[in-house]
């Protein structure tokens, strides 16, 4: 089975990660996960129809700092949302 990349996956239902605005990608690749961060990061994920397991998958490979608090509260806010 094959599995596919988060941010090729992102990218095939939001456009080319080049379209993105510059903050997201650096909330997604640079910053350390502060909640403003995350909610601001969930938020356009979430917007944009991304699904909360993807939007896990996809900070996992792309920021070192992810952590299980990080899902939780990106969880919760899909949950809110």
């Amino acid at each position: 089975m094959e599995t596919v990349n988060p941010l090729h996956e992102a990218e095939h239902r939001l456009v080319s990660i080049e379209t993105w605005p510059s903050y997201i990608i650096r909330y997604l690749f640079l910053n350390c996960p502060r909640p403003l961060i995350i909610n601001k990061l969930t938020a356009f994920l979430y917007g944009n129809g991304i699904t909360l397991s993807l939007e896990i998958r996809l900070y996992q490979i792309c920021n070192e700092k992810y952590n299980s608090p990080v899902a939780t509260t990106m969880s919760y806010l899909y949950l809110k949302w």
